[in-house]
């Protein structure tokens, strides 16, 4: 996740790189040893952002349920 972000800069378009960034930050507040509620609501907003630009920069067939599961990992990492 650290590494991917400087490196991805060069290799991708502006708004794919942007997009990246979001499921990046998204991972890491929910991976992090002291997720606070703050960090967990900050993070399903980044997700329902991320969700809602995945269609069309990716198109809808690609919209799978592993997307959709996403949104579900907030409420997991609280529990």
């Amino acid at each position: 996740m650290y590494v991917s972000l400087p490196i991805m800069r060069y290799f991708l378009p502006h708004v794919q790189y942007i997009h990246f960034v979001y499921y990046i930050v998204f991972m890491r507040l929910l991976c992090d040893k002291y997720c606070s509620n703050t960090d967990i609501t900050a993070a399903y907003s980044i997700i329902v952002k991320f969700i809602e630009q995945f269609e069309t920069l990716y198109g809808k067939k690609n919209m799978t349920f592993n997307l959709h599961s996403h949104l579900h990992l907030p409420q997991q990492v609280q529990r």
